[in-house]
C-alpha cells in the first residue's frame, strides 16, 4: 500500500494497524507510549524516570492537575 506524503503522520501505522484489526486498543497504546518516550528521551532512562516521577507527583499533590487529566479522556 502506498501512502501520499501529505497523509503521513507519526503514528500512521499504528492507526492502520489498529483499524484492520493487526493489533488491539492495548497494544497500540503500549507501542505509543514506547514510541513518545524513545522519542523524547531517546536511550536516557534518568531523564524518562524523572519526567515519569514528576508527573505521578503532580497527581498526587494537585488534586485540580488530577481532574483535568481524567476530564480531559
Amino acid at each position: 500500500m502506498e501512502s501520499d506524503v501529505q497523509s503521513s503522520f507519526s503514528g500512521k501505522l499504528l492507526d492502520l494497524a489498529i483499524d484492520r484489526d493487526i493489533i488491539n486498543q492495548k497494544q497500540y497504546e503500549d507501542m505509543w507510549g514506547v514510541n513518545v518516550h524513545r522519542w523524547l528521551f531517546g536511550d536516557d532512562e534518568i531523564a524518562k524516570q524523572t519526567l515519569i516521577n514528576r508527573i505521578i507527583n503532580l497527581l498526587h499533590t494537585h488534586p485540580t492537575f488530577n481532574l483535568l487529566c481524567i476530564s480531559s479522556t
